[in-house]
């Protein structure tokens, strides 16, 4: 088959991988798009690789990097709409919305071609390629009109989404399939009478080999690597209980978010992304993991799969559904509440021989269950199964 992925990266990341080479912008479409994947942040070429290993044709559209984009337009021969900081650009923008803003009060559809390069190279991108499949990694992304448009060639909509999205008003009505990691969604997707399944997020083996062999003392004693925003309040209280009573370092993306005065503050590094976060997993004892608020007792993020695959020992909060992935105790280790955390932290540091044991054996378990090679295994399955 021929496979469309949609994906998106945070900011942070594309600055990380254009700030660090001020010529790369200027550079071929492959190079640019090389350059992301070097990195080796959120899925990488994971996906990618793992497809086409299995004998699909894969491409793979990061649809707000400005830059790959319109580099994407230049070498098609696409005219797309100046860049937004050029003045030609504020004017453009100016006169879409005004235009959308009048077909709107004449109650008239939007014009599907009156729109920036958000739109118009993803649109080009797709017909290009003429896939039998389009993953959408990035439901928030693109509006349901523009969905449907892209599927004219009669191709097969997967959306696959385990983060928050605005259910009361997400157009959901031109996908085929629905998966998602939390199994939560799984039932609310169900419940608008999706076709929706269960697809955990994964751990790519070949990361093993990029990172070279694992130091034999962890410099780090306790780390924890994510995010802190509105959505992880629960979390951030968590962090400011356990700091206050034992070290630990936080890499962090929104550490603005911590009061002035909190002992977490003192704890705050920037954030890490891709190979250099995996190092900071490897080269710590313990990892501490807590998912997102909206979570509710579910266990679903990435993070268990990275911090098990690279060989350490998982510190996870409890979760009605861990024991299908993880065996708590034997190869991960799982709290309830702050104390719990904190008591188990000290054990572990304390008892490097168990701390060991248990690392191993969830990364034999990750190794065995939990790989991108599975996943997209499993993901083709289900999309044959349903087309």
């Amino acid at each position: 088959m021929r496979v469309a992925i949609i994906n998106t990266l945070y900011e942070a990341i594309v600055d990380h991988v254009y700030g660090g080479d001020p010529t790369l912008a200027r550079r071929a479409y492959a190079d640019q798009l090389a350059a992301i994947y070097a990195v080796g942040a959120a899925h990488a070429d994971f996906q990618v690789t793992n497809l086409r290993a299995l004998g699909h044709e894969v491409t793979e559209l990061f649809v707000n990097v400005e830059a790959l984009q319109r580099t994407w337009a230049r070498e098609a021969g696409l005219r797309i709409s100046p860049p937004r900081d050029s003045a030609v650009g504020q004017i453009d923008r100016v006169r879409r919305r005004a235009l959308r803003d009048a077909r709107r009060w004449l109650g008239l559809a939007p014009k599907t071609r009156d729109h920036g390069w958000e739109l118009e190279v993803p649109r080009e991108q797709i017909r290009a390629f003429k896939p039998d499949v389009i993953v959408n990694c990035s439901l928030n992304t693109f509006p349901g009109w523009f969905l449907r448009e892209l599927k004219e060639s009669r191709a097969f909509l997967v959306g696959q989404c385990s983060y928050s999205i605005p259910w009361d008003t997400i157009d959901l009505g031109p996908y085929d399939l629905l998966v998602s990691a939390d199994p939560a969604y799984i039932e609310r997707f169900r419940q608008r009478s999706k076709r929706a399944d269960y697809l955990p997020h994964a751990f790519e083996t070949t990361i093993l080999d990029r990172l070279g062999p694992a130091p034999a003392t962890p410099e780090i004693g306790v780390c924890f690597v994510g995010s802190l925003t509105n959505e992880h309040l629960d979390r951030l209280g968590l962090l400011e209980r356990i700091a206050a009573r034992v070290p630990m370092t936080c890499w962090v993306r929104g550490g603005e978010i911590v009061p002035e005065g909190s002992p977490l503050k003192a704890t705050l590094r920037p954030p890490v992304w891709g190979y250099d976060m995996y190092r900071v997993l490897r080269n710590s004892r313990v990892v501490l993991n807590r998912h997102v608020d909206f979570a509710l007792g579910v266990a679903a993020n990435i993070r268990l799969y990275e911090t098990t695959g690279v060989g350490t020992l998982l510190l996870t909060d409890h979760a009605s559904n861990l024991g299908e992935l993880f065996e708590g105790g034997r190869e991960c280790a799982v709290y309830r509440d702050a104390d719990e955390c904190v008591r188990l932290i000290e054990h572990y540091l304390r008892h490097d021989d168990e701390r060991r044991t248990v690392a191993a054996a969830g990364q034999a378990r990750t190794l065995r269950q939990h790989t991108f090679r599975q996943r997209m295994e499993r993901l083709m399955r289900l999309v044959e199964g349903a087309a």
